[in-house]
């Protein structure tokens, strides 16, 4: 036990020097014993009871004493310890005491750094936690009281946004600002019905006679962004509401004639067979057709039509796409012959790699009808009609056949040559 707690002394120490009382009382420093007066000292301070001193003082022991209150020695080391530190050693001690008791006065006066002690200190980040849930406790009161009270701004608490609303005293909005508003609306009814045929339309605002300002009979149109619901708002002098629950009952949406382009042997022949198997995309219209430059059999009952093109173009343009518009355009020449779109009030153009979901399709198509007698043509982009995905009315198709050579003619003069467009670029 000695010589573990001499080398443990030693070890916190090593060389270190400390201040020791001469003769005169004057200030001396010498070198700590490692071995022999560590030694003799281990054994005689073990055998007494530990005492700690009170947090935060300095706590200078004698050689030995490595911790504070809790590194006692066990029976047997304390029962030698009694026995050496009989007789003479007794006053040994005693002045040992003393000569520690100066020594940390004298540091202490000095500016010394202090021995590190043993604390229960509160971790810091510990009491910013505590302190931080403490400010919100009352934050998070004040706003429950203001939504439940509906003050907070006048929107309107856990608000449900579904189809079929007509909300009186209700005011939305939106992301964007209405697209546009349409004035001297009679009745809310109206502004709904309004909203029901614009395809951009998904909520509708109108203002009722007597409003504040100049609202009044005025229906505001407003486009929702994808997974975006309209944030209600309190306002005695407006109406708003979605579109209806029963809109394809309202109002059929036609048929579908769907059809795409593939190229031969590539992964889009197995995709149109994974496709067909599954009854998914264009096979989920009421009538669908695949055509390629050369007759293949995708399955049993699932054959192309050819299109005289080899199906090859080259990358350019102003934006590096595919300039396919001469591909395309032998495409929808064999459409035009094979007639089948003529027995359908739309015809859809897919590329087999596009996700499509024609069910969702037939939703949005009571929007868009009756159809213009120039026809109606979806655009499915801010920025344009981008080609993996097109739908055209009946009429539109007609039209494009019909027409599309006057539209190269008129380009070609304006570019002075090829514009180097897709063939998306080109309808739209």
């Amino acid at each position: 036990p000695c010589s573990l707690c001499g080398a443990s002394f030693a070890q916190r120490v090593g060389d270190r020097q400390r201040p020791a009382m001469s003769s005169q009382g004057s200030t001396r420093y010498s070198r700590l014993p490692r071995a022999a007066e560590s030694a003799a000292r281990c054994v005689s301070v073990r055998s007494r009871p530990a005492r700690a001193w009170p947090l935060g003082a300095v706590s200078l022991r004698a050689p030995g004493a490595a911790l504070e209150g809790g590194d006692l020695a066990d029976d047997d080391d304390a029962e030698v310890g009694t026995e050496l530190t009989q007789g003479s050693e007794d006053e040994d001690d005693d002045e040992d005491e003393r000569r520690v008791a100066e020594e940390r006065e004298q540091l202490v006066r000095k500016g010394a750094p202090k021995p590190a002690v043993f604390t229960r200190r509160v971790p810091f980040m510990t009491l910013l936690v505590v302190g931080a849930l403490l400010l919100l406790l009352p934050a998070r009161q004040m706003l429950k009281s203001a939504v439940s009270k509906r003050v907070d701004f006048g929107i309107i608490p856990h608000h449900v946004w579904r189809c079929g609303l007509n909300e009186d005293g209700v005011d939305y909005f939106t992301r964007n600002k209405p697209y546009t508003s349409l004035p001297a609306v009679g009745t809310a009814a109206d502004c709904m019905l309004h909203c029901f045929h614009d395809g951009r339309c998904a909520a509708w605002t109108w203002g009722k006679s007597g409003s504040p300002g100049d609202v009044a009979g005025i229906c505001y149109m407003k486009e929702l962004e994808q997974a975006e619901w309209p944030l209600a708002k309190v306002n005695s002098g407006m109406v708003s509401g979605s579109l209806p629950c029963d809109m394809q009952s309202m109002q059929t949406g036609g048929s579908l004639f769907c059809f795409a382009l593939m190229l031969p042997r590539s992964y889009e022949q197995t995709l149109l067979g994974l496709q067909f198997d599954s009854k998914l995309s264009l096979f989920g219209c009421d009538q669908y057709a695949i055509y390629s430059n050369e007759a293949i059999e995708v399955r049993p009952a699932l054959i192309t039509g050819i299109v005289d093109s080899d199906l090859k173009c080259s990358f350019g343009g102003e934006f590096g796409t595919a300039l396919n518009l001469e591909i395309f355009l032998a495409v929808w020449k064999k459409v035009s012959a094979d007639g089948v779109f003529k027995n359908h009030a739309w015809t859809v153009k897919v590329d087999p790699d596009s996700v499509f979901f024609p069910a969702k399709l037939r939703s949005m198509l009571p929007h868009h009808m009756p159809d213009q007698p120039k026809g109606v043509y979806l655009n499915n982009c801010r920025y344009g009609m981008h080609g993996p995905l097109e739908v055209f009315s009946k009429n539109a198709v007609l039209n494009w056949v019909a027409g599309y050579q006057s539209c190269l003619d008129h380009f070609n003069k304006v570019c002075s040559g090829s514009c180097n467009w897709g063939e998306d670029m080109f309808i739209d």
